[in-house]
C-alpha cells in the first residue's frame, strides 16, 4: 500500500530512497540500488561495507524525523511488522510511504511486485521470479518448536508472523500457532505445550550459548539449540541464501529432510 502517493510522488521513478526495514535494505542493495538508499535504520547491518556509508535515520520503531526530513525522499519503504503505525501516519503526511504487510512468501512477492512497479529495476523482476518458484528444504517428519525470540520476559511468535511462515514451510509445527504477533509465555504454560524443540533465536534478543542449559534444566523433555535469527525472520534477497542454512542445520540436527515437489 502506498499511502498518499497521488500528491506526494512524482511520475518520475523515485531515485532517493528511506528503508525503514532492515531486509528491505539489504534486498535494495542487492538489487544495486545503493547509489538511490539514502536513509536506513541502525538495525539495517547488512551487506556489511554498504550500509555503512547510508545515514543513519533512527531505528525501526523510533525514526529520527529530522534526518529523514534532511534526506528529502520521495520514497519511504515501512511494513506493519517492523514499524509502527503512528510512525508510518506521521511520514506519511510529508513523504510518499510505501507500506507492506508481510507475513509469509506469497505477500512477499506482492509487495515487491508493487514496489517494482515504481522502481523498475531489472533485478528486483528477476528475484520476485526466484522467489516465485523459491522452496525450503521440509523435514520428512514434522517436528514440533518453540521459537523463542525474548528472555526477560519470555517471548514467543504467533501465527501472522514471517518466522510462523519459516518454521511451517520447513517441517517445523510452532506449538504457540494459537495466538498472534509476540505473545509473552509462562514456564508452566511452556510446560504444556510440551515442545519436541526449543529454538533460541540470535535475535531481537541474542540468546547464547549459557541460555542453553537454562533452558533444558527447565524443560529436559526438549532438545534445545541456537538458530540464526536471521534466515527464520529476513525476507527478500536473504531468502536466497535460507536454503542452504537449513539443510545445515537439519544435518545438524541428524533430521532427514527432503525438498517438495
Amino acid at each position: 500500500m502506498l499511502l498518499d502517493y497521488q500528491d506526494k510522488l512524482s511520475n518520475n521513478r523515485p531515485q532517493r530512497l528511506v528503508s525503514l526495514v532492515p531486509s528491505l535494505t539489504e534486498t535494495l542493495l542487492y538489487c544495486g540500488l545503493e547509489n538511490n538508499v539514502l536513509g536506513r535504520t541502525r538495525y539495517c547491518i547488512h551487506p556489511a561495507g554498504k550500509v555503512d556509508k547510508i545515514i543513519s535515520t533512527g531505528g525501526t520503531k523510533d525514526p529520527d524525523l529530522d534526518k529523514i526530513k534532511y534526506i528529502q525522499p520521495d520514497l519511504i519503504l515501512a511494513t506493519m511488522e517492523e514499524n509502527r503505525k503512528e510512525d508510518i501516519e506521521l511520514l506519511a503526511k510529508i513523504f510518499p510511504v510505501f507500506v507492506g504487510d508481510i507475513s509469509d512468501k506469497e505477500s512477499l512477492i506482492q509487495y515487491l511486485k508493487s514496489l517494482n512497479e515504481l522502481l523498475h529495476n531489472e533485478c528486483m523482476a528477476t528475484l520476485v521470479n526466484q522467489l516465485t518458484e523459491f522452496k525450503l528444504p521440509c523435514l520428512t517428519a514434522p517436528k514440533s518448536a518453540l521459537y523463542l525470540i525474548w528472555q526477560k520476559p519470555i517471548m514467543t511468535i504467533g501465527n501472522d508472523t514471517f518466522i510462523h511462515f519459516t518454521l511451517e514451510s520447513t517441517g517445523f509445527k510452532s506449538v504457540s500457532h494459537q495466538y498472534q504477533r509476540y505473545p509473552q509465555l509462562s514456564v508452566d504454560e511452556i510446560r504444556l505445550l510440551c515442545p519436541e524443540y526449543i529454538l533460541l533465536s540470535s535475535e531481537p534478543y541474542r540468546f547464547k550459548e549459557k541460555h542453553l542449559d537454562f533452558y533444558r534444566v527447565l524443560f529436559p523433555e526438549s532438545q534445545v539449540i541456537l538458530v540464526d535469527g536471521e534466515m527464520f525472520s529476513w525476507y527478500g534477497s536473504r531468502l536466497l541464501q535460507t536454503p542452504a542454512y537449513f539443510e545445515n542445520l537439519f544435518k545438524k540436527m541428524r533430521l532427514p529432510y527432503l525438498y517438495p515437489l
